[in-house]
């Protein structure tokens, strides 16, 4: 009775451990995932910067900025989406790179033109199922880039 018991409580372990949860997430190691709000229409770009380059791998998006300052430690940024998708084929998406060089807005800062890259997980916003999908990146001002995202 007590191998019964002992055998029965394994198979139910490996049992369990094998099972296949759809909706569990595992993020990637590629950075942070983007972030959903309701509108990115009325949001800024933040600081001045310029997108020098936009590459993706699988769900990793590497967005490299320039902008003027003394040392890029304390830069961060964002990328923000609204999460609709029009269809399409490929789909449709859209997101907001926002930058921020940590300085108040009246700082002075130095003249060199420095560069950062920050990459983001595309992941769960561009499931299998809107995929393939052209990703609008939009930067500061009128400044937009778009990728294939497969």
């Amino acid at each position: 009775m007590k191998y019964l018991l002992t055998f029965s409580l394994f198979v139910l372990l490996a049992l369990s451990s094998c099972a296949d949860d759809d909706d569990t997430f595992a993020p990637s190691d590629c950075g942070p995932l983007i972030n959903t709000v309701g509108n990115i229409d009325d949001l800024g770009s933040g600081d001045q910067f310029g997108i020098s380059s936009t590459s993706v791998d699988g769900l990793c998006l590497s967005i490299e900025v320039s902008a003027t300052g003394c040392n890029t430690e304390e830069w961060t940024a964002e990328l923000i989406t609204n999460s609709s998708v029009d269809e399409g084929t490929p789909t449709q998406t859209t997101a907001r790179f926002v930058f921020d060089n940590q300085l108040p807005e009246d700082a002075i800062t130095c003249l060199a033109i420095l560069s950062k890259t920050f990459t983001f997980d595309l992941s769960p916003y561009l499931t299998t199922e809107v995929l393939p999908s052209n990703l609008t990146i939009l930067g500061p001002d009128t400044t937009s880039m778009t990728l294939l995202v497969e």
